[in-house]
């Protein structure tokens, strides 16, 4: 696994803000994973006006856009090319951000020939105030960095057992697991092939979402049906991570899903806020979150099971990115 590391060239790059009571972060850096190999943005706000950007895109991406949003709507303030290899980045002036209504970064990507722009990352919130610019924290950061910190109560070594009845069904998905992560030496790297196999090989069922109906979600059925929700996906992959020695939870939790219509924390209904699940895996001496429901983009919709591109923003990702979408359950739940 390749660890690049990202250089900020500032005395300060984090600060906490009080106001009415409430305690709100603010950074001069932004990075959306710690996991650096396929799909990742770091961006560092430099001197107030400009913004550097470093990042790697998936296969076949060719050109990328920074569009700023606000009040006034979204604007590409500027456009440049993805190598070969998937990189990008470079310094660009921002300074009409301080002068105009924008509260948002995304960063949004070309396929090839395409000449239309689609956004990958978005909800980079901005802090602007008394002419100082900053990356926002989400509202919920503060909260989901107090439920991380508690899981140095957690014993991983309880996190192994196989809670599946069928002993057929756990030596199944025993040999998959085996099968999947042939040939990867570490944890990470395993982890890592079962987020992809799942992604890939899982198609999220919206016919069911949408009725109600979602149908058996145990890892058999998931695995035979190859359609299945976020319980299903995050179930399966407990089971594939632990049969090969790897603790891991399913857990859940509250996102800013498809109800929420691109809204933001403040700005969306408790009703149309979602429960979600996900994963956490302990690897290398920390637990590792992953969402491979949001991470896989395959689709079972009118009845038909349709193929989508693999992503990486939800492996590992930084817990700063994470909280723009995700509230983490405490261990005693909410």
């Amino acid at each position: 696994m390749q660890k690049r590391t990202f250089v900020v060239s500032m005395m300060v790059v984090f600060t906490i803000i009080y106001s009415a009571g409430v305690v709100a972060a603010r950074s001069k850096v932004y990075r959306s994973s710690d996991y650096l190999d396929k799909d990742y943005v770091q961006l560092a706000i430099i001197g107030n006006e400009m913004i550097r950007i470093e990042g790697r895109s998936g296969v076949g991406k060719t050109g990328f856009a920074l569009v700023l949003v606000g009040s006034e709507g979204r604007k590409i303030a500027f456009r440049g090319a993805v190598g070969p290899d998937g990189f990008y980045g470079g310094e660009y002036d921002v300074s009409e951000v301080r002068t105009k209504n924008t509260n948002e970064l995304w960063i949004s990507f070309i396929q090839g020939t395409e000449r239309t722009y689609w956004s990958y990352y978005t909800g980079i919130r901005l802090d602007h105030e008394a002419g100082e610019l900053w990356f926002a924290q989400s509202p919920v950061y503060e909260h989901n960095l107090e439920v991380y910190s508690s899981y140095s109560q957690l014993r991983p070594s309880e996190y192994l057992e196989i809670e599946v009845v069928n002993r057929e069904e756990i030596r199944e998905l025993q040999a998959l697991a085996d099968e999947i992560t042939a040939g990867e030496n570490t944890d990470y790297g395993k982890l890592l092939a079962i987020h992809d196999w799942v992604a890939q090989n899982i198609y999220y069922n919206y016919d069911g979402y949408r009725s109600g109906d979602y149908g058996s979600i145990d890892p058999h059925s998931t695995l035979q049906r190859r359609v299945s929700i976020c319980h299903g996906y995050s179930w399966l992959t407990e089971v594939l991570l632990r049969s090969i020695g790897i603790p891991a939870r399913l857990v859940s939790g509250l996102v800013l899903g498809p109800r929420a219509q691109g809204r933001y924390w403040d700005e969306t209904p408790d009703a149309d806020i979602e429960m979600h699940s996900w994963n956490e895996a302990f690897v290398d001496g920390r637990w590792v979150i992953l969402d491979v429901t949001w991470d896989g983009r395959n689709r079972f919709e009118d009845g038909q099971f349709k193929q989508g591109e693999i992503r990486y923003r939800y492996f590992d990702p930084s817990l700063e990115a994470f909280s723009h979408t995700h509230k983490m359950m405490p261990l005693d739940g909410f």
